[in-house]
């Protein structure tokens, strides 16, 4: 007997069905991620076991460069009665036996070279650095500027360090990415984005006593706050282009960086044990004629002296507030710069004639200039002496 309608109809389905490929069946939306052990999510070593497949460049930035960066505390940076939050984030890790200061580094050899402010470890009797990876290390001071607001310090026990690249601030245009890595109110590693708000930005432009005369900086709206200073500002390669060293202090969101450029200048005598060049103890104005009533000098430039530090060298050697240099061991002094720059390679103890215009009377005096580690008195505040 012949197979019905019915039977035909259900062979035809069955053949239909036979052509159709094998499918796996799995829940709508399930979101996949790759992962970097080829495992299920959960695994790979993450922090949360996978990473989404988008990609983020300031992702992978941070990655890169925060492994350089170093939280730095120094014993005796503050009075004891100074406590606050972060002594009390500091005590977590060592205790109460150390009050301190908080800021930032960066590594900039891997044999544990950091780059960071010398505000920063200035006056410390100890200097702890606690790395990316949870490692708790004393250091030692190498070298240092106060001009320039760095210091050099060294890692003590040995070890090999990731290390950050230098890149090069003259390359710098207004308007790029920039990234910060810091220690902030103590939170360890804090990354944060903005852009390159200016160059070139002198003291006298930006108005700030905190800021160095003869410095010029790097301007950044990405955040910055009390313990950022000594951390790195980063490029988007990941080259450190400048070190933060303040917020202003009027100007809420404006930060500020020494530019790598000058850093690379001074890292060689840093390395080598450099302290900083002989100071003298005045504040000076930038760049003025002078020789009002003197015809010999009226085309003549010089700095005039704005302040003079108690117990320092200039007040030794009878300096008043009112001169105007004019020269330092026969060489003019047309602004501040050219004072630094001679101030730079002259010899601390030897005494140096300093040609100066008092009123209207040319005059030689002798001085002695002196490292500032030297000083027994603290310039004040507001007036950074060369």
């Amino acid at each position: 007997m012949g197979a019905g309608p019915v039977s035909r109809r259900l062979a035809s389905i069955l053949a239909l069905l036979a052509l159709v490929p094998a499918c796996e069946l799995k829940t709508p939306d399930e979101p996949k991620y790759a992962t970097r052990s080829g495992e299920r999510p959960g695994g790979g070593d993450s922090p949360i076991g996978f990473e989404p497949v988008e990609p983020c460049p300031l992702c992978d930035l941070f990655d890169r460069v925060a492994p350089t960066v170093v939280a730095v505390f120094g014993r005796g940076l503050h009075p004891p009665d100074t406590a606050d939050a972060f002594e009390d984030f500091v005590r977590r890790f060592f205790g109460d036996s150390l009050p301190v200061g908080l800021g930032s580094g960066v590594v900039v050899d891997k044999l544990g070279l950091v780059l960071t402010n010398y505000h920063v470890v200035e006056g410390t009797s100890r200097l702890v650095v606690r790395t990316h990876d949870g490692q708790v290390l004393d250091a030692t001071m190498v070298g240092a500027d106060p001009d320039s607001d760095l210091a050099l310090i060294q890692l003590e026990g040995g070890g090999i360090f990731p290390a950050a690249e230098l890149g090069d601030s003259a390359r710098l245009r207004v308007g790029q990415t920039v990234a910060a890595v810091g220690n902030p109110a103590g939170l360890s590693h804090t990354f944060t984005v903005g852009v390159l708000s200016a160059v070139n930005r002198t003291a006298d432009a930006i108005a700030d006593p905190g800021l160095k005369p003869g410095l010029d900086y790097l301007q950044t709206d990405a955040a910055l706050s009390r313990g950022s200073s000594g951390g790195p500002l980063f490029d988007t390669s990941g080259r450190v282009i400048g070190i933060n060293t303040m917020v202003h202090a009027v100007a809420a969101g404006l930060g500020f960086a020494v530019p790598v450029n000058r850093i690379k200048e001074l890292l060689p005598r840093l390395k080598a044990g450099w302290r900083g060049p002989p100071w003298l103890g005045l504040k000076v104005a930038q760049r003025r004629p002078v020789g009002e009533g003197d015809p010999a000098a009226a085309s003549a430039i010089g700095l005039q002296i704005s302040e003079v530090v108690l117990g320092s060298p200039a007040e030794e050697a009878g300096l008043r507030v009112g001169d105007v240099l004019l020269e330092f061991a026969g060489y003019a002094l047309a602004d501040r710069d050219r004072l630094r720059q001679v101030l730079e390679v002259a010899v601390a103890g030897k005494p140096v004639d300093l040609l100066l215009l008092r009123g209207a009377e040319k005059l030689t005096v002798e001085v002695v200039p002196r490292l500032r580690q030297e000083r027994g008195e603290t310039a004040p505040a507001s007036a950074p002496a060369p």
